[in-house]
């Protein structure tokens, strides 16, 4: 073939190619091959081809190709390089693309990617540095303070992260996933208006980005505003009915809603074309779970994150196999204790049906439960150290039993109490009660009340549960009550101070929470673990409950299966407190006058 007419065919396949005709344009560079199979630009262009059609694999080897022909030609570097990527061959990639930079002085495009690759891999130094670069390098270009402030925001660094990305928006005041970063950035440090207003400035300039749609609708979520989010959540899905993401919210939304049938037909489509989604099955768990279909909702919520639970225990015994209901007869199971404390103290109540199959029992216990839990059964052995752990056959996360024992409403194991504090945490308050003048106050004629008002800020349904102290004074005003604050990580605000003792200080760990508890006539609390506590003690216990609570406590009941003890006092309405505390308030008064 001639030179002329290789070069005409060469042209006619990057124009197909820029039209978007991916398959014309490859026969025709593939034509040109055939005369000249050293052709270097029709070979670079394969690999492009390729690339764009997602076969990285096959894009390395036109690459490569180049490289043998021409080890100096930067496109194929940088290109070659652009594959490792896709394949998360991320070291390659970025050996390649420094190789691309000595060979050029158009660089942006090339650090952008060396970047991204060393986010990747972790090494945030690396990327750190690679960001700073960029930005000197092209301190008029949004692309390089935008990646900054990326880095940035995932380095934590968040007040030099809005910097460069304000830094960006004044290069581009109109750019769209400047304004979507800042607002996530803003709304991770809790400064919500500002971060309401990057949104709203993005949805300015494209009303339709489902991206800062979603991110908005969570914003307006986790402040409370439901419906608006709900409706935000299902404009995303009209506009992109694939985005999982944002289908997965606007099930949350439901849920929290109280629309569980919603809610469950949101997440079941997510499954329907990704039935490996586990923040699909976690959400659906809970749906079904608080409607009371437990068959289904145990075998959603095998699909919870175990990840850091398991990781460290393989990290010891990387051979032992997980229990799936095989015979435990003379066989030794370690049981791996997770989630929260309280999720430890409501189910391991089912290590008794385990024990019955005839086997030996470890579990695994975070240090402040381990006391605790050892009241259970002392021939049990627990271990807070996984390194410790004797020999044995199985393991099995504790919350897998209620699926693996096919646990129903109708066969929860509800003998109580099953719990109680350790001899040593029982001497330990007497010696406390004595020598701060506890005792004189317990031993009035008065009714002896135990009180938490918040859980953990971490949780991230904290929001819901948790109650303002303000709210409890209707509670704290009767004067026939002795209130004990069995509430850890609050400082007392001035109104309530007075009116309550503060036992806080005292307590090191559970045991030492139900020596407390076991003087006391009644325990009121939030959604928490002191909750799970006093029921597994047999203790009243009268929980304060937002209006849609957690799932095991079910809907609208005003008992609960897990714990006879325990009273329910739900809100009517999202987010009013004051009801529930005036209906506790005439409770406890009733409460007192009966005991009278």
């Amino acid at each position: 073939m001639n030179t002329s007419l290789e070069d005409s065919l060469l042209q006619q396949a990057i124009t197909t190619h820029q039209l978007g005709n991916l398959q014309d344009a490859e026969a025709i560079y593939q034509q040109v091959l055939l005369h000249n199979p050293n052709n270097i630009q029709s070979l670079n262009m394969l690999g492009v081809v390729a690339l764009q059609k997602e076969q990285p694999t096959a894009a390395m080897s036109f690459f490569k190709q180049v490289l043998r022909l021409d080890n100096a030609n930067q496109d194929a570097h940088c290109n070659l390089g652009n594959a490792y990527q896709c394949l998360k061959r991320y070291q390659e990639a970025i050996d390649e693309f420094d190789i691309a930079l000595t060979l050029t002085t158009n660089q942006l495009g090339i650090m952008l990617n060396k970047c991204e690759c060393q986010r990747q891999m972790g090494n945030n130094d690396d990327a750190l540095n690679t960001a700073l670069a960029l930005s000197r390098l092209a301190p008029d270009n949004l692309a390089g303070w935008f990646v900054l402030g990326n880095v940035l925001s995932e380095q934590l660094q968040y007040a030099e992260a809005i910097d460069a990305y304000q830094k960006a928006l004044t290069i581009d005041p109109k750019s769209v996933d400047t304004y979507c970063n800042l607002g996530l950035t803003y709304k991770t440090i809790g400064n919500l208006p500002q971060a309401e207003h990057c949104y709203q400035s993005a949805l300015t300039y494209a009303p339709d980005n489902t991206n800062v749609l979603n991110n908005y609708g969570v914003l307006l979520k986790e402040r409370g505003e439901l419906e608006i989010a709900s409706n935000i959540f299902q404009r995303c899905c009209d506009i992109n009915p694939n985005f999982d993401a944002a289908r997965i919210n606007l099930g949350d939304a439901y849920y929290e809603l109280g629309l569980f049938k919603h809610s469950i037909k949101q997440y079941q489509t997510v499954l329907a074309h990704d039935e490996n989604n586990s923040l699909a099955h976690f959400g659906l768990a809970f749906s079904l779970l608080i409607t009371g279909d437990f068959s289904a909702g145990w075998d959603q919520y095998q699909w919870r994150d175990l990840s850091r639970f398991i990781h460290h225990y393989k990290k010891f015994y990387p051979n032992k196999p997980i229990w799936r209901g095989e015979s435990l007869l003379d066989k030794r199971i370690v049981i791996l204790s997770e989630q929260g404390f309280g999720d430890n103290i409501q189910f391991i109540r089912l290590i008794e049906l385990i024990r019955m199959q005839g086997t030996k029992i470890i579990i695994t216990a975070p240090k402040e439960l381990a006391s605790l839990l050892q009241s259970f059964d002392d021939t049990i052995e627990i271990f807070s150290d996984y390194h410790a752990i004797p020999d044995h056959d199985y393991f099995c996360p504790l919350l897998h039993l209620p699926f693996l024992l096919n646990v129903q409403e109708d066969s929860i194991p509800h003998t109580v109490p099953y719990l109680s504090p350790a001899n040593a945490d029982t001497t330990y308050w007497q010696t406390i009660k004595e020598t701060h003048g506890i005792q004189a106050l317990l031993n009035t004629h008065k009714l002896n009340v135990g009180l938490v008002w918040a859980g953990s800020s971490a949780n991230l349904s904290d929001h819901k549960r948790s109650i303002p102290q303000h709210c409890l004074l209707p509670l704290l005003n009767n004067p026939k009550a002795n209130f004990f604050s069995l509430q850890l990580g609050q400082v007392l605000e001035p109104e309530i101070k007075d009116k309550l003792f503060d036992l806080s200080p005292y307590i090191n760990n559970f045991s030492q929470t139900a020596a407390m508890i076991q003087d006391l006539d009644l325990v009121i609390c939030v959604c928490t673990s002191v909750a799970h506590l006093a029921g597994a003690m047999g203790k009243p216990v009268w929980l304060m409950l937002a209006q849609v609570a957690d799932w095991r406590w079910l809907r609208e009941t005003e008992d609960s299966p897990w714990y006879p003890s325990a009273k329910l006092y739900r809100q009517t309405e999202r987010g009013d407190w004051d009801s529930v505390m005036k209906t506790l308030a005439s409770d406890l008064a009733e409460k007192i006058n009966f005991s009278q």
